[in-house]
């Protein structure tokens, strides 16, 4: 029995956790707005447990010819036994040939309940302002 739970407790940190969700352009979930040819996403689960340090990303995916906001996302990492939840956030970033750049504008916590299946969505703002 004690092998049986030792496995299961063992997995969580082999096969990782997996946060997904809707990359948002200024929090809409329900208007579409469509983007030039070619955009990239990159979305990061990252620990920001060093006070005015590096920061130290714990998993990243990326996505490339992104077409419209809102676009979803799924990344799988392996979270650090040393890092608390509350030092992990979330960011994405979204460039486009044309120079349209689009990121989230705050720091956007791991829910403290996270597990297997935990879902963030990511609100974006226009930083470039692209044509």
């Amino acid at each position: 029995m004690f092998r049986a739970l030792l496995i299961v407790c063992l997995a969580h940190f082999t096969i990782g956790e997996t946060i997904s969700g809707r990359v948002l352009l200024n929090g809409s979930s329900s208007s579409t707005t469509r983007l030039p040819s070619g955009c990239q996403l990159i979305v990061k689960v990252t620990s920001t447990a060093m006070a005015d340090g590096p920061v130290t990303v714990l998993g990243s995916t990326q996505y490339s010819n992104v077409v419209s906001f809102p676009t979803s996302y799924s990344l799988t990492y392996t979270p650090p036994v040393d890092v608390p939840i509350d030092f992990q956030a979330v960011s994405a970033h979204v460039t486009c040939p044309n120079g349209a750049r689009y990121l989230n504008d705050h720091r956007i916590p791991v829910p403290k309940e996270n597990g297997v299946d935990t879902v963030v969505n990511i609100n974006v703002i226009d930083i470039r302002g692209g044509k």
